[in-house]
């Protein structure tokens, strides 16, 4: 039950889901997946914060492959009491990581500044394959160098309405924000390679975009390479796909207004799908079957776990609402 000074939500009406599946290779598993999520509440006032009010959480390790999710609805019998909306997902399989975050407030009537509000929605999965070979001609170098090619497909934004009722209090709606954020890291024989992309806004102001990595100048679809690492020729090696994403909104708790955030990738970050999944040395190929890699060439598995709670359907319930500030990118 969250508590206001207008008043309290109707904690009867919330709506939480969580999904899973599980796949296990057959005979020994040469694959494990962790994934973990969390929707939480954060309140400060004059720098002094309340305890965190986690809404909903997941987290599990699990061989195989794994998809995980949660949805809360917490919707307001009071205008002046924020009604609230937020989804995280996250999975992993053969050759592929998959996120998305989404949060979203609205509050229909001002009564003021108030507290700081904070709602975050943030998700992630970690998949590791151990059953990595690189095999070429008798004779050769006992280590070479490989790159991995990369898929990465996501969209984010950020949305929100005026002050509802003309505020008298906060005109320049100051302190809203919203931001949304995919960190993406592949990690060969135990090297890591890290990406970041972010959107952000503060103030009802302009959305301010930061890419690194694969990430720069990422525009809803980017095919990569990795930089070179050293690996083991006819040698069993670890690859790891780890992928981040976080939606936070945060305005004073009785500002009138509408605002959200969202980031989906999940359709996906993977081994590149067309062409070689890895640069090698001519006459070299490189093969694991649990991550579906097969004489260096990726075979794309069943569908993600974008369909696991519809947050495309979420999604777009956001865009037929943004007003003043947005931002989208596919």
């Amino acid at each position: 039950m969250i508590r206001s000074s207008a008043g309290v939500l109707n904690t009867r009406s919330i709506v939480l889901t969580v999904s899973a599946c599980l796949m296990l290779f057959s005979a020994t598993v040469f694959a494990d997946v962790t994934v973990t999520g969390q929707i939480a509440i954060t309140r400060s006032s004059n720098g002094v914060f309340d305890p965190l009010d986690i809404l909903a959480a997941y987290q599990r390790t699990s061989p195989g492959s794994q998809q995980l999710g949660a949805t809360i609805f917490r919707p307001s019998t009071d205008p002046r009491t924020p009604s609230i909306q937020a989804t995280i997902v996250s999975g992993g399989g053969p050759g592929y990581v998959s996120s998305a975050s989404s949060a979203q407030r609205t509050t229909p009537q001002s009564t003021g500044r108030g507290r700081n509000f904070e709602l975050r929605a943030d998700a992630s999965v970690l998949m590791r394959w151990t059953d990595f070979i690189v095999s070429g001609p008798s004779g050769g170098p006992a280590m070479m160098p490989i790159s991995a090619n990369i898929l990465l497909e996501g969209t984010a934004g950020l949305a929100s309405s005026t002050i509802a009722n003309g505020d008298s209090q906060d005109p320049g709606r100051s302190g809203w924000g919203s931001s949304a954020s995919a960190a993406f890291t592949l990690g060969i024989n135990g090297v890591p390679n890290g990406n970041v992309w972010a959107l952000s806004s503060m103030d009802g102001g302009p959305v301010t975009t930061f890419g690194s990595g694969l990430f720069a100048n990422f525009q809803g679809s980017v095919r990569g390479t990795t930089p070179s690492v050293m690996v083991p020729v006819n040698i069993p090696f670890s690859i790891q796909m780890s992928l981040t994403t976080s939606a936070g909104v945060y305005s004073p708790e009785g500002a009138g207004g509408f605002i959200s955030a969202f980031v989906d990738f999940a359709h996906t970050g993977s081994f590149d799908t067309t062409g070689s999944a890895f640069v090698l040395p001519a006459g070299y190929t490189i093969n694991s079957a649990s991550a579906g890699v097969t004489n260096n060439s990726y075979i794309v598995p069943a569908p993600s776990v974008g369909a696991l709670l519809g947050l495309g359907g979420l999604v777009a319930t956001r865009r037929r609402r943004q007003r003043n500030v947005s931002s989208h990118v596919r």
